[in-house]
């Protein structure tokens, strides 16, 4: 790391510059298992979503497709 100018890298090889320290720090399966879990978490104040809150909104899009199913297209005559 000695030489590089971290902060004049490009976002992405910059936070590949932290992976790789942060990797290298692992020295068995377990801890490479855990950071890699950490990096996997939510960020704090974002809430992941519920495996309910999509069930929820794929009732709400079935019944809103419904209804514009049963709706008669304008400008057509019985």
């Amino acid at each position: 790391m000695q030489g590089i100018d971290f902060f004049s890298l490009p976002m992405d090889r910059a936070l590949n510059v932290v992976y790789s320290v942060l990797m290298s720090s692992a020295h068995e399966e377990k801890d490479r298992f855990r950071i890699e879990s950490q990096l996997n978490q939510p960020i704090p104040g974002q809430v992941a979503r519920d495996r309910d809150d999509f069930w929820s909104t794929a009732e709400e899009d079935s019944r809103a497709f419904m209804a514009a199913m049963q709706q008669k297209p304008s400008g057509m005559s019985k």
